[in-house]
């Protein structure tokens, strides 16, 4: 399944968004790639963390999975997250 980004969060959740991603996709912490058949930014699994991507109102750009520092971060659009858990 196609994501909008796999990134890496700060100390506070913060990521650096590209022109994909967009508040109220969902952050996925856990998740699993296949490299040989879904090479990128594609996952072959995950469990949906309920956190939406919400913008921190400091620099424009940079986005936010509350909760979760410090991690990688596959995000979703709603479309893909409800395909994930169907």
């Amino acid at each position: 399944m196609g994501v909008s980004q796999i990134a890496a969060t700060d100390a506070n959740g913060d990521f650096m968004g590209n022109s994909i991603t967009v508040v109220g996709d969902a952050c996925v912490d856990t998740f699993s790639q296949n490299p040989a058949t879904c090479p990128g930014t594609r996952i072959t699994g995950g469990t949906l963390s309920g956190v939406s991507v919400t913008y921190p109102g400091i620099t424009t750009g940079f986005y936010r999975c509350q909760g979760m520092p410090n991690r990688t971060v596959a995000i979703l659009s709603s479309a893909a997250a409800t395909s994930l858990v169907s």
